[in-house]
């Protein structure tokens, strides 16, 4: 598994940390001027190759779907894991898990707004159901630049969460990956539509928060 390399580690870093889980307002801003279309990135990790986004399920919202018999179980390779014994305040105690598979950012000049661009691919997914009705989605895509989460559902895109990034913190391990700590993951409007159709309820509103992420992220 690669390595980011240590003479581009402060960028790359800097880099991942605002890709990976949403740079917030600045980077949603577009901007199509000339300067924007004929920016030089000013640093690039080409090919991410793993290793996972793991999101804390906000315990609030776990006991919303528990209490409306809504169930959720991951797609794999994509895991739900509880953690031993009595959670501990504000923690739920259940994480959902999703293995990166690749992806490329690269950051340009603030003035060449999105800054920010690219995209990180991830495996399994998510289906939520209660009794018969279902509705699953796979195969989610991180867009910096918009700061959205995208999945596969029935077949086509639809953006699934929202992405903040205000409060990330970026570090990195021994191995040489790095960890950003801090993404607040809330439901879009589109997911909000699908799953109360789906269901037939208004219970799911846009910005509710799903929980906070956490990435480990290797490349080259």
């Amino acid at each position: 598994m690669g390595r980011f390399r240590i003479g581009i580690i402060t960028a790359a870093a800097v880099l991942c940390g605002a890709a990976l889980v949403g740079c917030g307002s600045n980077n949603n801003k577009s901007n199509n001027s000339a300067a924007a279309a004929n920016a030089t990135a000013s640093a690039q990790i080409k090919t991410l190759s793993g290793v996972s986004t793991t999101v804390d399920i906000d315990p609030g919202t776990l006991k919303v779907l528990t209490d409306n018999k809504v169930m959720v179980a991951p797609v794999a390779p994509a895991k739900l894991v509880q953690d031993p014994g009595t959670p501990t305040a504000g923690s739920s105690g259940v994480h959902a898990v999703f293995p990166i598979t690749g992806g490329n950012v690269s950051i340009y000049p603030e003035t060449a707004l999105p800054f920010i661009r690219g995209s990180v691919t991830h495996s399994g997914g998510l289906t939520f159901s209660a009794g018969s009705a279902s509705l699953t989605a796979t195969d989610f895509i991180i867009d910096p630049g918009a700061s959205t989460l995208t999945a596969t559902v029935g077949g086509q895109q639809v953006r699934l969460f929202d992405l903040d990034g205000h409060n990330v913190k970026v570090s990195k391990d021994a191995q040489g990956m790095v960890h950003l700590d801090g993404t607040v993951v809330e439901l879009s409007q589109p997911a909000a539509d699908a799953l109360n159709k789906t269901f037939n309820v208004t219970l799911f509103k846009q910005g509710i928060v799903i929980g906070i992420a956490h990435i480990v992220a290797a490349g080259s």
